[in-house]
């Protein structure tokens, strides 16, 4: 996500912040997503067994998608997956949560109209 797209945005009021929770069969995952001009990205897993791998894709290589959307946008991402036994499941919700957490955070806000997408400013 680029900042002028966010910027275009502040004319109608955006919300600059949301959350999302998913799930896939045993797999539980909540994301909190909020543009305040700060690139942080947190991933925990409630299992000290994170799964290296999903399917033929290391675990590092979706990580580097959350930082580097984070990194981009200037938003803060918290990722939770709070239960899980495979894998696929357990990224698959985290993806879910975090579109839904998009989403969430994108919606039309008239009483924000004007102002900056999160308390800092983009």
């Amino acid at each position: 996500m680029h900042r002028k797209k966010l910027k275009n945005k502040t004319e109608f009021g955006v919300e600059g912040s949301g959350v999302g929770f998913a799930v896939l069969d045993e797999a539980l995952s909540i994301v909190n997503l909020s543009f305040e001009e700060r690139s942080n990205c947190f991933i925990t897993h409630q299992d000290a067994s994170f799964p290296e791998f999903v399917e033929t894709t290391h675990s590092s290589n979706m990580i580097a998608f959350f930082e580097g959307f984070s990194q981009g946008a200037s938003a803060t991402i918290h990722l939770k997956f709070l239960s899980g036994r495979d894998p696929h499941h357990i990224w698959e919700s985290g993806f879910r949560a975090f579109g839904e957490a998009l989403r969430n955070s994108l919606k039309k806000n008239p009483w924000r109209a004007g102002t900056t997408v999160g308390v800092k400013g983009i």
